[in-house]
């Protein structure tokens, strides 16, 4: 058992990069699980959800016709609900951003959890980032 255990050591200790990408692999499978159950919990309704579910829509399409915002707002969010609304619908579109958008919390989170704890910190942090009740709050109220 010994001489197993010793040869995996030596086997992962010549590959020092193993550790990083098994750990970014894991913060990109999160993002991924994060994205698809925001996706689901955003088109169990056809329309738009939320407090301003109809304004982002509103917004693109006034994108898409005129180029310019129907209203002022920052229009970073609106530019990217754009481009996707080329091959969808406004409305797809803005549910789309909205849950791809939302699950990188996972990201931030798990560099931060990284830089304070080591790298099980960050991939804890990111894993409470993507499944907490704000996280998919903010995606589902107020930016879609």
């Amino acid at each position: 058992m010994t001489d197993a255990r010793a040869r995996v050591e030596a086997w992962l200790a010549a590959r020092p990069w193993l550790g990083p990408v098994a750990a970014w692999a894991a913060v990109l499978a999160l993002v991924a699980w994060s994205a698809w159950h925001r996706w689901a919990l955003l088109t169990a309704s056809p329309h738009p959800v939320g407090i301003d579910g109809y304004f982002y829509p509103l917004q693109v399409r006034a994108l898409l016709e005129r180029g310019e915002l129907a209203y002022p707002a920052a229009p970073l969010t609106f530019y990217l609900m754009a481009a996707v609304a080329q091959v969808t619908d406004p409305i797809t579109a803005a549910k789309l951003v909205a849950a791809g958008a939302g699950a990188l919390v996972a990201v931030p989170a798990f560099l931060v959890g990284r830089r304070l704890g080591g790298t099980l910190a960050g991939l804890v942090a990111a894993t409470l980032a993507v499944t907490s009740g704000g996280s998919f709050y903010l995606s589902l109220e107020f930016v879609k």
